[in-house]
């Protein structure tokens, strides 16, 4: 497991994080991922290269704009069940309820200090679309109330991520730039989606793929390893600035278009 710099005095606070699951919005999260959670960041935490680690597990990220994104302890994959956002306030702005499979089920949002909505699957029958999700909001004693109806969506789809770029150095080579919008594979050989020319990359090295609200880098039990930002994986999730390291070739995860 990766080993972090000790956190520093500056955001993020961790205790400010750690408070932040009193807010309203961290509040609707399911009890277990809220007991979870508070264990873990009641505990020692380290940060480094953008990652917070609790028990030499990542539980979070620190995002490029400041914020923080928690994620469901102790799941397959390395920050893969995103539930909480945090401002660099100590602020819970986003909130997302899942089940026991990871399958979001509701999504909070703060829109203001005092204004909070949530967007609620079902439960509702509209005259002319049928089927319909509750748009609602959270009052000051913390019941709902419902603003609008909304067409029933697709869950798995709110929970969907959008592209990125991946931003590929391969020795001799010039940088060369592929957005991934589904499920690629990577190596050596002419067959994968992405071809490495690099000789210390494995002939099927590794793939990527979009599961729960990000990007899973998997290892295929390459001969060199996987190294991401700097240590070895097997399976982790990838976000915007991160670097993956297959062999001698560099791969820096960038924002799509």
């Amino acid at each position: 497991m990766a080993h972090s710099t000790p956190a520093t005095p500056s955001w993020p606070d961790l205790r400010a994080l750690e408070r932040s699951l009193t807010d309203p919005v961290a509040r609707r999260l399911d009890p277990a991922d809220r007991e979870t959670l508070g264990a873990a960041l009641g505990g020692g935490l380290l940060i480094g290269g953008g990652r917070i680690v609790s028990a030499g597990r990542p539980i979070g990220r620190v995002e490029t704009h400041g914020s923080v994104t928690l994620y469901r302890p102790g799941t397959t994959a390395d920050l893969e069940h995103r539930v909480l956002e945090v401002d660099p306030g100590g602020a819970a702005t986003a909130a997302f309820v899942r089940d026991g499979n990871g399958d979001l089920r509701e999504v909070w949002l703060r829109l203001t200090e005092d204004h909070v909505i949530g967007l609620l699957p079902g439960g509702a029958e509209h005259p002319l679309w049928g089927p319909s999700d509750r748009v609602v909001e959270l009052s000051a004693v913390g019941s709902p109330t419902t603003l609008t109806l909304a067409g029933a969506v697709r869950w798995g789809a709110v929970d969907a991520i959008p592209p990125v770029t991946l931003i590929i150095h391969e020795p001799g080579h010039e940088p060369r730039a592929l957005q991934l919008t589904a499920v690629v594979r990577l190596g050596r050989a002419s067959d994968n989606d992405i071809v490495l020319d690099d000789a210390e990359v494995s002939r099927v090295h590794g793939r990527v793929a979009p599961r729960h609200g990000t990007w899973v880098f998997q290892d295929l039990g390459s001969s060199n390893g996987s190294f991401l930002n700097g240590h070895p994986v097997t399976e982790a999730a990838l976000g915007i600035g991160d670097e993956l390291r297959l062999g001698g070739t560099r791969l820096m995860v960038g924002p799509g278009s």
